[in-house]
């Protein structure tokens, strides 16, 4: 795999919560990466970055198709982003990408999709790629996020996770990614792995409804304010599909099976306190 691929991956996988070993690859992900060759039949296999629970790499599958691939400690999440994601992609092709393969049992578990020549929205908007975007182009993104809207309410599938980084424009389309923590509207039960701490920020405090409670309409919605509308002939038409998303919000909302122990909130508060109240280095 060429070093501009490899480097254009990394920079949209990399963020604060990532580390990049640069060269040095670890163990863990030489060995994953030689059990994708020997049973997948994959090739070029490249190791990205690492995160707390997720393996990053690139590959080449049989049919030439380059794979994003994430592996790690807990098969229900790569087993659940290929369920969720399959359930969404089935209803529409052009707005979510295809699963293609996943592991949930023996020495490693993965989940890998055809990666996409894409950006996010949210590195769209910090590069200033967003804002001079033509405003026939930006009313493009709106109408497909309220396409994505229309799926996900006719869907069982609740993403919970829809912020700016979770949407890819590609070929000036918006896909929504990303299904890894998503569940069941009609049967929700909460993913073993998924600890109350980890679930207290899950969509982050700007996009979700409220702490340990998740509505996709309602995140939807904060990402459209954000883009806003492009100009005024796109004004009736944007604000017909905003009224019709604020309308839903509160029919599909999950709320936590799972909470903190007050003894863990209190301490995160004082860890919070404690932080702020730090003086400053002078120098």
């Amino acid at each position: 795999m060429d070093a501009n691929t490899t480097n254009r991956i990394h920079m949209a996988i990399r963020g604060t919560p990532y580390r990049s070993y640069g060269g040095e690859v670890p163990e863990r992900a030489r060995n994953l990466m030689d059990f994708l060759t020997e049973n997948y039949g994959f090739y070029d296999v490249t190791f990205i970055t690492i995160r707390v629970y997720n393996i990053f790499l690139l590959a080449m599958d049989a049919n030439n198709r380059m794979l994003f691939i994430k592996s790690g400690r807990h098969p229900d999440l790569y087993r659940n982003e290929y369920i969720m994601g399959r359930k969404m992609w089935e209803i529409d092709h052009e707005h979510f990408l295809e699963p293609l393969y996943y592991a949930d049992s023996g020495d490693y578990f993965f989940f890998a999709n055809e990666i996409m020549n894409g950006d996010s929205l949210q590195r769209m908007h910090d590069s200033g790629k967003l804002q001079a975007l033509p405003a026939a182009k930006k009313m493009g993104l709106i109408r497909d996020l309220y396409k994505i809207f229309i799926d996900l309410k006719k869907s069982d599938v609740v993403h919970r996770d829809i912020r700016l980084d979770n949407f890819a424009v590609i070929n000036d389309r918006l896909f929504l990614i990303d299904f890894q923590l998503a569940v069941s509207k009609s049967n929700y039960r909460e993913l073993e792995s998924m600890t109350a701490s980890r679930l207290h920020g899950l969509g982050t405090r700007k996009y979700r409804r409220k702490t340990f409670q998740w509505d996709d309409a309602y995140s939807l919605l904060k990402c459209m304010q954000f883009i806003g509308c492009p100009a005024p002939q796109y004004r009736a038409e944007y604000k017909r599909m905003y009224r019709d998303i604020k309308s839903y919000i509160g029919h599909d909302v999950i709320i936590s099976s799972k909470r903190e122990h007050p003894l863990h909130r209190a301490w995160r508060h004082f860890i919070r306190l404690f932080i702020r109240k730090k003086p400053k280095n002078k120098s």
